[in-house]
């Protein structure tokens, strides 16, 4: 497939007999054929070949007294066909369909005009059209953008069984690791290639930055120490040789570019506001459109701290809750009220600013920002890829993704206790979604968001809120229990489709000890919480009692290094307290976790 670009020097060597298939980031058309037709299109190359031997048969029954020409035509003709089975060409009506709905379409989207369809919903066909072409060789760039859990579990199991060559541009990281075997880095203009997996490769690559970054302070010493000297004496004629020397030595010292992923961008979300321990509470909660119920009698509560994840297929209505939490909607019936000083943002994808375009980026959010994150502004803005004379754009020339950026930003720098996010990490690269990873792990406030990265949901994740039918279902757990607990259950099949009548009495007692099970892991997880925020506040108790016994004023004076000395002990043995404490409590959850 021929690109738009050209190399300035260089070649790209491809074989005449390779087919090559190229998904862009971002591809739309008005076109009015319908969904299946233009998924159609993949094998319009072979339904040439299928014309050309329909032709043959046209042609055979005007030769059949040259037999010569009538042989001829008959290995042709085979020719033809053995190759048209070899790519599927007479399976491709149950090839169509698998990918599609692979993707997440629906059979009755199949005679819809491509038109018709969402810039995202046109890019899963752009991807399918890919797939379907089955090349030798996919160019992909951000193939998992516009596609959930599912359809991306689905996409990574096509691919890993794909025969062909793969060349992918993607930020997902758990995609990456689960499929690539080298990674290559673009870095200062050079081109990289390391083996194994994307995991392999940061571990690869953090050894040889520390070698790097050595380098760097060792240059930038000698840079340092050479500008000094110059500057010193600059004026003084007996140093004249000496300082043309340090002025051609800075000359040759060659610059060392160091990366952003190394500059270790971090930042903290302002102190939340106070709250009680009720954050949210949901109870039988409906939402239709039409005659379409998306779902009816969802009933949930959210503590303080809690972190919970929405999941589900395809239009269950995840993006839809958030939007009834955050009051973007309003629910057929049921009930969401919000507990005492609670104060939530939220933030959506598909949000766009509505404020004075003629702003700079850094002057609307200076005018977000409480005064105590004025100093972290520069920092917080190249975390989320706004970086060096990039903060002064004007709004009004953002792009889609710059904006969508900008607005995520702008909700973490208000001082709010529940934030509500719908697909936070859209528009960010691998070192960004780190950032802000981190920094809702460190948020004391309270998240409820939907996301479809897995990496980021496993990591973030405690508990996970499930919808599927129409219903919702809360799990006890991170994200990897949750997943591990759907495992359990398909593969525990009911052994009859009714139960028995001592079952059916039972079953109230069952669901009440169900409910106390799960009230106890939340309490566990609590516990577990403030457990971890006493270690983490005696660690740091300990370690500014060492760094004062290490003062000289303090170890020149006994007294004062026994004092410190029986302190140090003191908080040592409540440190492992505490240890055993989250042991034992470790061993508790699991065993509460097994009856969930």
């Amino acid at each position: 497939m021929a690109l738009n670009l050209t190399p300035d020097t260089g070649r790209v060597v491809i074989s005449s007999e390779a087919r090559l298939a190229y998904l862009a980031q971002s591809e739309t058309s008005q076109s009015s054929n319908s969904l299946y037709s233009e998924a159609e299109q993949a094998f319009r190359h072979w339904a040439q070949l299928a014309e050309r031997c329909r032709l043959i048969e046209e042609e055979l029954a005007q030769a059949v007294q040259d037999e010569k020409r009538v042989l001829f035509l008959l290995e042709q003709q085979q020719a033809i066909n053995e190759r048209l089975e070899q790519v599927g060409y007479f399976r491709r009506a149950q090839k169509i369909e698998s990918v599609l709905k692979g993707l997440g379409f629906m059979r009755e989207d199949f005679k819809r005009p491509l038109a018709n369809f969402s810039s995202g919903w046109q890019m899963r066909l752009a991807l399918a059209r890919v797939l379907l072409l089955e090349p030798d060789f996919m160019l992909l760039d951000e193939p998992t953008n516009y596609l959930d859990l599912e359809n991306r579990a689905w996409l990574l199991n096509y691919l890993k069984q794909y025969q062909g060559g793969l060349l992918l541009v993607s930020h997902d990281r758990y995609f990456l690791d689960s499929l690539v075997e080298k990674v290559a880095e673009l870095f200062a203009g050079r081109l990289k290639v390391y083996d194994g997996n994307y995991t392999t490769y940061e571990k690869t690559q953090a050894v040889e930055l520390k070698s790097l970054l050595k380098e760097y302070h060792k240059i930038e010493n000698e840079r340092e120490k050479a500008l000094a000297f110059i500057q010193r004496f600059r004026a003084n004629a007996a140093k004249a040789s000496l300082v043309q020397s340090k002025i051609k030595l800075l000359a040759k010292l060659p610059p060392i570019e160091i990366p952003e992923s190394l500059k270790k961008i971090s930042f903290k979300f302002p102190e939340p506001p106070p709250s009680g321990q009720l954050m949210l509470k949901v109870q039988a909660l409906a939402l239709g459109y039409g005659q379409k119920q998306v779902f009816s009698n969802l009933s949930f509560e959210l503590k303080r701290g809690e972190r919970l994840a929405v999941v589900g297929p395809n239009g269950v209505g995840k993006s839809s809750l958030l939007r009834l939490l955050a009051a973007q909607l309003k629910p057929q019936s049921g009930e969401i009220s919000y507990g005492q000083g609670v104060a939530w943002g939220y933030f959506a994808h598909d949000l766009t600013l509505k404020v004075d375009k003629g702003k700079t980026i850094y002057e609307f959010l200076e005018e977000l920002a409480p005064p105590a994150l004025y100093l972290q502004l520069r920092k917080m803005l190249a975390a989320f890829l706004f970086r060096g004379d990039d903060v002064f754009k004007r709004l009004a020339v953002l792009s889609g993704g710059e904006e969508s950026r900008l607005l995520l930003l702008s909700l973490l720098v208000k001082p709010v206790n529940l934030l509500i996010l719908d697909e936070p990490t859209n528009h960010l690269d691998i070192y960004a979604k780190d950032v802000l990873l981190e920094a809702l792990k460190a948020f004391k406030g309270s998240v409820i968001f939907v996301c479809h990265d897995r990496y980021f949901l496993t990591n973030l994740a405690q508990q996970v809120l499930e919808l599927k039918d129409g219903q919702g279902r809360i799990y006890y757990g991170d994200y990897q229990y949750y997943l591990w607990k759907k495992e359990q259950e398909m593969q525990t099949q009911p052994e009859e489709a009714f139960p028995a009548k001592t079952e059916l009495r039972t079953s109230g007692l069952r669901h009440l000890a169900d409910k106390q099970r799960k009230a106890e892991y939340k309490r566990l997880l609590r516990l577990e919480e403030e457990l971890l925020s006493q270690i983490e506040s005696l660690e740091a108790e300990i370690k500014g009692l060492e760094g004062l016994l290490s003062s000289p004023d303090v170890y020149r004076d006994g007294l004062k290094v026994k004092d410190l000395t029986g302190l140090l002990e003191e908080k040592g043995l409540a440190l492992q307290k505490l240890f055993n404490e989250w042991q034992k409590l470790e061993e508790q959850k699991k065993a509460k976790a097994k009856g969930i």
